[in-house]
């Protein structure tokens, strides 16, 4: 698995690993597939061109060939000072338990650090017992903080936090 960050012109592979995710996890997301399948491909192009050039953004992919397999991305949180918000985070079902999550996210630890962002934080669905251990494991504490997913307000999510 290659793990890089997003260049704007991986634009189709993100649309494509992003659908996917979509499809397969729909409330791990704050968006639908029904939204987001009827995005231009201009809009998919400028996605990917604002990931790799926002300097208040992280996003990663992992290739196999060149085939998208994982996504994961962080941004700075504009409403809590030093915190980086974790999002978007998804491996293929093949590629789950094999490191490939971890992968992904270390980059992200790195550049949380780098920009002076010493917590790291991320809404995860509650009922994930997956994502949730996964989560433990990587050093996150997971909060009493909750909310309802915004598409779906019958589905909690829990804010997870680690100190970087």
């Amino acid at each position: 698995m290659n793990v890089r960050e997003i260049h704007a012109d991986d634009w189709v592979q993100f649309r494509a690993i992003r659908l996917q995710a979509l499809l397969e996890s729909p409330q791990a997301f704050g968006g639908t597939y029904l939204a987001e399948s009827a995005l231009t491909d201009e809009q998919w192009q400028g996605r990917a061109r604002f990931y790799q050039e926002d300097a208040g953004t992280c996003f990663m992919l992992g290739f196999e060939g060149e085939t998208p397999m994982a996504m994961a991305g962080v941004y700075r949180d504009k409403t809590k000072a030093g915190v980086a918000h974790l999002y978007s985070v998804w491996t293929a079902p093949a590629w789950r338990g094999k490191g490939v999550t971890q992968q992904l996210i270390e980059p992200m630890f790195a550049w949380a650090r780098a920009t002076n962002l010493p917590i790291m934080e991320g809404w995860v669905t509650a009922h994930n017992e997956r994502a949730l251990g996964f989560y433990r494991k990587a050093g996150f504490q997971i909060t009493s903080e909750n909310c309802p997913l915004r598409w779906d307000p019958t589905v909690q999510q829990v804010l997870i936090r680690k100190r970087l």
